[in-house]
């Protein structure tokens, strides 16, 4: 099994700790041969992986430190951390992986959507040196299945889905003829602090192996953006919490205009959008917003009634910058410049729900949920002008 640990804490370290008690891949059994191979699913599970695999998507470019390569990760996704304190061993068919190898890399990956009631790592990319580029292959890892109670999802050329010991694995692997190396994908699943299905789970892998599939392809996304097919790219536990906060958005229209700001509420105490429907309100910010520039920072301060803002975290700050990184007619997203210098993203829509205006935006009172970067803005602008509906 692989060997891997990085410093970490609070909501990650159960997940992790699982993760390690259980056989990740490669040749990791005590078997002496005599149990039957690993054994593939049915048929109709593998044309639904197959189905989802094909969904095209919108994605976004990062650049890898240090290897001079780009990938493609989609809008929903980042890149939550890479090199640092971060020991892995793996055995992977005739590929030895060591994060203490000179010429070792790794990217880990996360979805910014909550659907774990936290967010932690979705999988690491690791780049190994090999002069081999049939040094991993399906057939050989397969091979070395010897567990009987390994169970193949699905498999091609590159990649597998698998489950063992109720954990749902993610493998995809390509060899980089260029850099003379070999990028390896790993994601473990397992239902930890969140309550998944079977189906849920396997539709997850499926979704985590096409973000794989893809990091290595250039994309050219078309010029609008279209909710509805976005969200078909989502996986079922990531659309669902865009539904539950449509329903929350809904029921809620009707909250007295005397509280500012209703925040919707996820599993995890997670309130990724508010609402906030006074006339008066409304019509501070949409001025307050009309005049912040594109080119240069502004201090939150000197922009806005405070007394209009006391329930927007990320517009009360008194050495806090802000500017407009888009708008149009009805929106806005807001580059944030904190006194650390850390950039965030914020986005604000003057829409209606129930033929009631209102102000719809990221984040909540305490401001937790701040967007790292512009593609996960653009992801919320668009649910907010398209999404939003019954």
């Amino acid at each position: 099994m692989p060997i891997h640990h990085k410093k970490i804490s609070g909501s990650i370290i159960l997940t992790l700790l699982t993760a390690l008690l259980i056989s990740a891949c490669g040749n990791h059994s005590n078997s002496t041969g005599t149990q039957p191979p690993a054994k593939d699913i049915s048929a109709p599970c593998l044309s639904c992986i197959k189905d989802i695999l094909a969904i095209p998507n919108l994605y976004h470019t990062v650049s890898l430190d240090g290897t001079r390569l780009n990938i493609d990760l989609p809008y929903n996704y980042e890149m939550e951390s890479k090199g640092g304190t971060y020991e892995f061993k793996w055995k992977l068919c005739d590929l030895n992986i060591d994060s203490n190898d000179p010429d070792y890399y790794y990217a880990g990956f996360k979805d910014m959507l909550p659907y774990k009631h936290f967010q932690g790592f979705d999988g690491r990319l690791h780049i190994v040196k090999s002069k081999d580029p049939n040094a991993v292959t399906t057939e050989k890892f397969k091979s070395m299945q010897k567990d009987g109670d390994v169970k193949i999802l699905y498999s091609d050329s590159n990649s597998v889905i698998y489950i063992q010991n109720d954990m749902y694995y993610t493998l995809y692997f390509q060899y980089l003829e260029v850099q003379h190396a070999f990028a390896i994908y790993l994601n473990e699943e397992k239902t930890v602090t969140y309550e998944a299905s079977p189906k849920q789970l396997t539709d997850l892998a499926a979704v985590k192996l096409r973000m794989a599939k893809n990091l290595f392809v250039s994309h050219k996304n078309p010029e609008a953006f279209d909710w509805a097919a976005y969200k078909k790219t989502l996986s079922l536990l990531e659309s669902g919490l865009f539904e539950s906060i449509s329903d929350q958005l809904y029921g809620n229209i009707n909250f007295p205009d005397k509280e500012e700001m209703f925040s919707t509420t996820l599993e995890g105490n997670y309130q990724l959008v508010s609402m906030i429907k006074s006339p008066a309100t409304l019509s501070s910010l949409r001025s307050s917003l009309d005049k912040i520039p594109q080119n240069s920072f502004v201090t939150t301060k000197a922009t806005f009634d405070q007394k209009a803002v006391s329930s927007i975290a990320f517009l009360r700050g008194d050495d806090d910058k802000i500017r407009v990184a888009y708008k149009d007619s009805q929106a806005y997203i807001l580059e944030f410049k904190g006194y650390n210098g850390y950039i965030s993203y914020f986005v604000c829509c003057f829409t209606s729900i129930q033929a009631k205006p209102v102000l719809l935006l990221t984040g909540n009172y305490a401001n937790t949920q701040e967007l790292p970067n512009l593609a996960a803005a653009r992801l919320y602008l668009n649910f907010f002008k398209e999404g939003i509906r019954k």
